[in-house]
């Protein structure tokens, strides 16, 4: 089974709370009641005892919606080489894939221990979304034809393959394009 990854948008704000609080990222996710600790020092006697804690009124209530292309840890490869035109390790905004490919060499925030779960807080994603404007329909599918000619000669890549993966990477620049916008964020999660 292959672990899928799942972009979203969000605040600033969302993607330090979850980096605190990583456990509750599906939670989130689902749009269910998240709650904030009070961890004040000075707490009364009452919240010391019922253990006190207050809804964050901002955080979805419903699932969030995702824009994601196909992308899971099998493909994390073909992808980074789609959006960089390199199999290297690139730096900034191009390393989003590379959180899959290499712990600690990318510019993403850690949002868990596991390193399954990155961030890109606002003033990242116009690069990111810079990057995948420059890709046209003719980049992307050379450079797929060309990883798998690389990489797996006996494939030839199909029109339909080609057309999902250009529809994909629509579907992904939307959402970078939605995310500047309203000057979110994005995270991305392994499902």
């Amino acid at each position: 089974m292959a672990s899928y990854l799942n972009l979203f948008s969000l605040p600033d704000h969302h993607i330090d709370y979850l980096q605190k609080n990583s456990t509750l990222l599906f939670e989130y996710m689902e749009g269910e009641v998240v709650y904030q600790k009070d961890e004040s020092k000075f707490k009364s006697i009452y919240s010391r005892v019922f253990k006190s804690e207050s809804v964050i009124t901002d955080f979805p209530t419903e699932p969030i919606e995702t824009f994601n292309p196909e992308i899971n840890h099998r493909n994390i490869e073909l992808y980074h080489f789609i959006l960089n035109g390199t199999t290297e390790f690139v730096s900034g905004a191009g390393s989003i894939f590379q959180t899959w490919l290499i712990i600690d060499n990318h510019n993403a925030i850690k949002i868990d221990k596991s390193n399954e779960h990155f961030a890109f807080k606002s003033e990242t994603v116009p690069s990111l979304l810079k990057i995948v404007e420059q890709l046209t329909d003719s980049t992307i599918k050379s450079r797929y034809c060309e990883w798998f000619s690389k990489n797996f000669p006996k494939h030839t890549p199909t029109e339909i393959e080609l057309t999902e993966l250009c529809d994909g990477f629509v579907t992904f620049k939307d959402g970078l394009d939605n995310a500047v916008n309203n000057q979110l964020g994005i995270l991305w999660a392994s499902c």
